[in-house]
């Protein structure tokens, strides 16, 4: 439904804009967190809106990984993050001397790596950093910590907006896990106040 609105809006030329609300859902966006909200569509926008609760705890999580250097060498290093940043270390014992950091604010995806067994990609706007970890546990636990403590540093307030419009989707998938469990993977530029391609998943349990 959503798909063929979409498709049948961007074949009309509008001289007006009204900006209306034409439906509208509760789903799940599922990017770095999986959170609650409605999906608003407009004669010209994707919309996104969730009350995001406050966090009073932050995230807190240390230990060795391996990070990659020049060539395909990796090297141990102690990691420590705290709140919305990720630092690492000679060794766990020197807390003042950091050999390196990464603003999770600038993150734009953290996933588990395809190609290096326990690895973990990294992607900022300039850089990829790979990293390992000792186990497949270990890789689970990183990679959910660093995707919610993403998410709490691009959304530090107690709402997350996200607007579409439809000149900058690319591209609209629907697929089903379950009978009962839809999901809309929408592939646009601008995501996140940047100008490269990036993925928005929603997730509902009724028809989009």
């Amino acid at each position: 439904m959503v798909k063929s609105h979409f498709l049948s809006i961007k074949k009309k030329k509008k001289k007006k804009s009204s900006y209306q609300i034409c439906i509208e859902w509760p789903c799940y966006i599922v990017q770095s967190a999986i959170v609650p909200g409605i999906m608003y569509l407009t004669d010209h926008h994707v919309c996104f809106y969730a009350s995001i609760p406050k966090n009073q705890v932050g995230f807190h999580k240390n230990g060795h990984l391996l990070l990659k250097k020049s060539g395909n060498n990796y090297e141990r290093y102690y990691f420590e993050l705290k709140d919305d940043v990720l630092t690492w270390y000679e060794n766990s014992s020197d807390h003042y001397s950091p050999l390196g950091k990464i603003d999770l604010k600038y993150v734009l995806t953290v996933r588990k790596s395809k190609k290096k067994k326990y690895g973990i990609r990294i992607v900022t706007m300039n850089k990829a950093w790979h990293l390992q970890a000792d186990t497949d546990a270990a890789v689970i636990e990183w990679t959910n910590t660093l995707q919610k403590a993403i998410f709490r540093a691009k959304n530090n307030g107690t709402s997350l907006k996200i607007t579409l419009p439809f000149e900058n989707i690319l591209d609209m998938e629907q697929t089903e896990a379950f009978e009962f469990q839809k999901f809309l993977k929408i592939r646009a530029v601008g995501i996140d106040d940047s100008f490269v391609v990036d993925e928005v998943g929603l997730q509902t349990h009724t028809k989009i």
